[in-house]
This record gives C-alpha cells, sequence and structure tokens, in this order.
C-alpha cells in the first residue's frame, strides 16, 4: 500500500475558506457510523455524505491536489516498481490528475480514529512520462490517457479537530481512454 500522510493538517483542504464544507462532511461521516446499524434498507447519511462528497469535496481536492502533489515530492516521482523486474523512474505528469468522483463506502466511528472506505474515480489531464525498467532493458515512455479503473482510499478521520489525518491508498487500477 502507499500512503501519503498530512499530519495536522486536512489532505483534503487547505484550511482557507473551506470549514463549512469539512464540518459537514464529518458531521455526516459521524452521522452515518452512529446510525448504520440501526438503519434498515438505503442509508440517508449515505447519500448525505456523497452529496456534501460530490458538490465541495472533489471541487477542494481539484483545486489544492496538484499544489500538494508537488509540495509532498510526488512529481516528479523518483521511482516505482510494480514487481521486482518492473520499475518506472523520473515519472512525470501526476500533478494532472482530475478527481472526476468519490464515493464513501464505509464509515468505522471511533473516539481515536474514525475510518472511511472510499472508492474514486479520477483521470489525468496530460500524458504521464518516465523511463520504464523491463529487467535490464529501459525505454523512455509515454502514457495518454490514463485514468481509474478502481482505487480504493482509506481515510483516517479526526472528528475532535474535523481534518483527515491520512489517506491510504489501499487498491488501485488504471486503464486508458483508448
Amino acid at each position: 500500500s502507499s500512503s501519503v500522510s498530512n499530519t495536522g493538517r486536512s489532505c483534503f483542504f487547505d484550511g482557507q475558506g473551506h470549514s463549512m464544507a469539512r464540518a459537514s462532511f464529518v458531521l455526516a461521516v459521524w452521522c452515518f457510523g452512529a446510525l448504520t446499524p440501526s438503519l434498515a434498507g438505503p442509508n440517508p447519511f449515505v447519500t448525505l455524505l456523497n452529496d456534501i462528497a460530490s458538490k465541495h469535496i472533489v471541487k477542494d481536492l481539484n483545486e489544492n491536489l496538484p499544489r500538494k502533489i508537488k509540495e509532498l515530492g510526488l512529481d516528479p516521482l523518483r521511482v516505482a516498481s510494480a514487481d521486482s523486474n518492473t520499475k518506472m523512474e523520473n515519472i512525470h505528469g501526476l500533478q494532472h490528475i482530475v478527481v472526476d468522483s468519490i464515493d464513501v463506502i464505509s464509515v468505522s466511528l471511533s473516539d481515536e480514529d474514525t475510518v472511511a472506505e472510499i472508492h474514486a474515480k479520477g483521470h489525468l489531464t496530460k500524458n504521464i512520462t518516465a523511463t520504464l525498467f523491463l529487467g535490464q532493458n529501459s525505454f523512455d515512455a509515454e502514457a495518454e490517457g490514463l485514468r481509474t479503473k478502481e482505487a480504493v482510499l482509506e481515510a483516517h478521520i479526526d472528528l475532535q479537530q474535523l481534518v483527515v489525518k491520512s489517506v491510504t491508498i489501499k487498491s488501485l487500477s488504471l486503464t486508458y481512454d483508448k
């Protein structure tokens, strides 16, 4: 698993003018977690949580994620490996990600650490370039039309401070538009 942690600050919000969206999201997470066992059928709080996510959080992510990727030194990314025989180096273009949607699937409520499982969809607006190593051979590579086929994220939320403490990528599969 890959993990991006931003201890003490929200990964989703820059802290400037987004407190209402953040408070609404955290309140909805709390309600979802607290009331899920008592409701039969579709949970109205899932609908509320996903409505808040689609109207506010996706917008905030798309405004702040490119800057955050650069700040964290993830573009260019020095090395990524699929297995012991395949790796990529000098990966450029990750800052051009656009989050299309996020859906909250489950929430585990806790005083210490609330955990939400989220499915996300996204795409890149520009091509990714890298040096690809297959065994001893290396190639300059370019990926065009890259998008998520499936992405499952795990968010750890501090309900006391109303911040997302960390986001871990639990699974990720990619596909191409063409």
